[in-house]
């Protein structure tokens, strides 16, 4: 029986706000992680392939810029993937996980928008897209965690 005054407002199957930011939380490291892996992946590729390699997995932009610029993309994508994730794990220096997700959103920038330039790469351009928004929710949820 249910004392006078109290009502029972929480419905069946209802999602409390504490379950819903647990799992807002976990969407954040999983876009997080997810976005650390592929730029590691990608910046190691770039470090250390034959720019003709590059070129045959698809990746375009190998064909417009010069080797040294390529190069230097690698190396921002490893060290941002590793900036990304190891201060949050280690807890020390959590302030580089905001700043490193802004440089690979710029960089990620840059690439939807040379991407966009070729009219075969409309597969890959969805695919930056869509990176392109977990690293805005990733960058936005970091710079607001450290307020």
């Amino acid at each position: 029986m249910m004392s006078a005054g109290r009502h029972h407002t929480e419905q069946p199957g209802a999602v409390s706000l504490e379950t819903a930011g647990e799992l807002r939380r976990a969407l954040i490291w999983l876009m997080e992680a997810s976005a650390a892996m592929l730029f590691a992946l990608s910046g190691l590729l770039k470090m250390s392939k034959p720019i003709e390699y590059l070129g045959n997995l698809g990746i375009g932009s190998v064909n417009i810029l010069p080797e040294w610029a390529v190069r230097a993309i690698g190396i921002l994508e490893l060290t941002s993937a590793g900036a990304l994730l190891v201060p949050a794990m280690l807890g020390v220096l959590v302030a580089m996980a905001p700043v490193a997700a802004t440089a690979l959103l710029l960089l990620q920038t840059v690439a939807v928008i040379m991407t966009s330039l070729h009219a075969d790469a409309s597969h890959a351009l969805a695919i930056n897209i869509v990176l392109l928004g977990c690293l805005v929710m990733v960058a936005w949820h970091r710079f607001k965690a450290m307020r």
